[in-house]
């Protein structure tokens, strides 16, 4: 595992964080609050709404018999044909 720190606009970072994981490129952690000079931000508008939606996803995920897939696909003919 590795640490990553980024720079950039603060108006962009939800856009960077869905785009990081979208990409699976990282695997975000709950912030222990122990690190000098850094501080919890606040919730956006939408903390809310994706909170309930992740607790609806994990239940379903539960409930199903999941295994992981043998093949990576592309997002977008999925997204296609939802």
């Amino acid at each position: 595992m590795s640490r990553l720190t980024a720079a950039g606009s603060l108006s962009r970072v939800d856009e960077a964080v869905r785009a990081l994981a979208d990409l699976k490129a990282v695997h975000l952690l709950d912030y222990p609050g122990d690190e000098e000079g850094f501080d919890l931000g606040s919730p956006t508008d939408e903390s809310e709404e994706i909170g309930r939606d992740l607790n609806r996803y994990r239940s379903a995920s539960s409930q199903l018999d999941l295994i992981d897939p043998k093949t990576l696909l592309e997002s977008e003919p999925i997204r296609g044909h939802l």
